[in-house]
């Protein structure tokens, strides 16, 4: 299909009205915003300033006004004028002014006079052909613009609408915009007018039953507290350290009877830890480790008989091969946690007949960690050589453990205590 004059005529009008439509919005950078003024816009009174205040490059309000060196020193934007500069320095062309086609050699920040000259002419709104009849200097007609103006197409503010109109009918469609916020009445918090219902599911402040089927009703925010603490078909945890026990939280009592002889054993080995020595120490023998020893490749290791720390068992590893990133010839020396020890432990291991090799002395956390050592602890000869002086070829460490102590009490005082008054006689 062809179009005709008529076509191509509408064709332009279009682009008329689109072109300022478009100006109202662009932005040439975060500092400078283009609203595409020419003398039309001229406010009363303003022309012959307005025309003074245009750039020669691109016909529009002069931003960051800079001026070049040419015998009329003519003022241009300065994004406008830098551009022009570096394009012709980079083709290698002399710089001649875009006004009078003159030479120039520099760009100069125009003086304070004509900046204040150039800000302080005014102008008509964009929208002054629909009637409003705003005039300021740019920067109150940007503010204008994007705050005041009722023939501004603005869009509606809400999340989710896409409806643009102008400012001025833009009041009467907030109020009943389908996508407008109202506050909860009960959480006060703002839910968009169509999604009320939706909300309500997930209100913390709607009282709902407890999903656990107890019977109460509480706030959908507070249900987790419920739970935790007040819920009696709440599955819990037996409060007797070690058994292990989950049991609706009604039912506690029921176990308890039926757990006695349980909780009591249990009970009674927690004494026994309570009463048990805060620091072990002894000898621990790997035998016929010279012969043992050399048959090992890196992460072999040998393990010696347990030993026992607040009812924990522990033990020392050797890995005469090396472990991990161990250097080249060393042995690793580590003591592990054979079961689930948490605290504090102060430990020294020292070879005995071990001339030359250092006492491994740490402080560690064994709180989720099954052993602490060195991987690299001293060469795996000085091993040998320690086990050839020991009768039977055997290898001997002594080791020394001290568990943090748990138990602590504490008090805190004020005031005096009352004594009977001092006796005569």
């Amino acid at each position: 299909d062809f179009l005709t004059s008529q076509d191509l005529a509408r064709e332009a009008r279009c682009v008329l009205v689109f072109v300022p439509t478009l100006s109202k919005v662009l932005k040439m950078s975060d500092e400078i915003r283009r609203l595409f003024l020419d003398a039309s816009f001229a406010a009363p009174g303003n022309k012959s300033h307005a025309e003074n205040a245009l750039c020669p490059i691109c016909k529009d309000y002069i931003e960051d006004a800079k001026e070049v060196n040419c015998k009329a020193r003519h003022v241009f934007c300065g994004p406008c004028i830098t551009k022009e500069y570096e394009r012709r320095q980079t083709e290698g062309l002399a710089q001649k002014c875009p006004t009078c086609r003159g030479p120039f050699s520099t760009l100069e920040t125009s003086p304070p006079q004509l900046r204040n000259f150039i800000e302080e002419v005014e102008w008509k709104c964009l929208n002054h052909e629909d009637g409003c009849g705003f005039t300021g200097t740019k920067k109150k007609l940007e503010k204008h613009l994007d705050e005041e103006c009722p023939e501004q197409e603005t869009k509606c503010p809400f999340q989710g609408c896409t409806q643009k109109m102008k400012r001025g009918p833009l009041a009467a469609h907030k109020v009943d915009c389908k996508f407008r916020l109202i506050p909860c009445e009960l959480c006060e918090q703002p839910v968009r007018f169509g999604t009320k219902t939706a909300h309500s599911k997930a209100c913390k402040k709607v009282r709902v039953s407890c999903p656990n089927r107890c019977g109460q009703k509480c706030l959908r925010g507070e249900i987790a507290e419920h739970k935790k603490t007040d819920c009696k078909e709440q599955l819990v945890n037996c409060p007797v350290a070690g058994c292990g026990d989950r049991v609706k939280r009604k039912k506690l009592d029921e176990h308890d009877d039926a757990s006695v002889k349980k909780h009591f054993k249990l009970l009674q080995r927690e004494v026994e830890i309570m009463k048990s020595p805060d620091t072990v120490e002894g000898t621990v023998r790997l035998p016929n480790f010279k012969a043992k020893a050399p048959r090992l490749g890196k992460n072999d290791r040998l393990q010696c008989a347990t030993f026992s720390l607040k009812g924990h068992r522990f033990c020392l590893e050797v890995y005469p091969g090396g472990y991990g990133t161990s250097e080249s010839g060393k042995a690793g020396l580590f003591v592990r946690n054979l079961d689930d020890f948490k605290g504090v432990v102060i430990y020294s291991v020292r070879v005995l007949n071990g001339n030359g090799i250092p006492e491994m002395q740490l402080m560690k956390d064994f709180s989720g960690v099954r052993d602490w050592g060195f991987s690299s602890f001293c060469p795996a000869s000085k091993l040998l050589d320690a086990a050839a002086a020991t009768e039977g070829g055997a290898l001997e460490f002594h080791v020394s453990l001290t568990a943090e102590k748990t138990h602590k009490e504490t008090f805190a005082l004020s005031g005096y205590r009352q004594v009977p008054p001092a006796w005569n006689g």
